[in-house]
């Protein structure tokens, strides 16, 4: 799960089977089992079909002490940003700026052929480039790497560099019966 810490964009750790992602306020969210939480007059809540107060699509937080409340879904594209431990997360725009320039994460508009996703890492200190197999070669996708390489110093302002991957993969799977 990508969360936004003090300063820049994150990764957490995959959680195990059955546990939910709580918020630790200002530091990383962590993962919790089910079985230790307390929700609302419940003891333990390991199912919910109808939770009191929600709606199609709303995700549910922890206000305060014993105090759970909704935040509505947000607009295609946009992120969950914690806002710190005292207000809620707030849905904005995947934009991440990179020195004084916004670049998307995630977006998959481009004008580079056979691109099909891109993403910002390492808080904007790296963009990874995922790309059709099947269209672009192996040289290519070095050129690849470098075209979009100028292109961001053409186009962007940012301190120190910014390292492109271009990953090119293919899998083949078969079954055994």
């Amino acid at each position: 799960v990508v969360y936004s810490g003090s300063s820049a964009l994150a990764i957490s750790a995959a959680g195990t089977s059955g546990q939910v992602l709580t918020s630790a306020g200002s530091s990383a969210p962590t993962w919790t089992a089910q079985s230790s939480l307390s929700v609302g007059t419940a003891t333990t809540a390991t199912t919910a079909s109808n939770i009191n107060g929600g709606s199609a699509g709303y995700l549910v937080y922890q206000v305060d002490t014993n105090d759970t409340d909704f935040i509505a879904p947000g607009d295609a594209g946009f992120i969950l940003r914690s806002t710190g431990a005292s207000t809620a997360p707030t849905w904005v725009t995947s934009a991440l700026t990179i020195g004084s320039t916004a670049a998307q994460v995630g977006d998959t508009t481009t004008s580079f052929d056979g691109v099909t996703k891109t993403y910002a890492i390492q808080a904007g200190r790296e963009v990874r480039v995922m790309i059709e197999p099947d269209r672009i070669d192996d040289l290519r996708a070095d050129q690849l790497a470098t075209d979009i390489a100028t292109r961001i110093e053409s186009e962007m302002e940012y301190p120190g560099q910014i390292k492109v991957t271009v990953v090119r993969e293919r899998r083949s799977t078969a079954i055994a019966k």
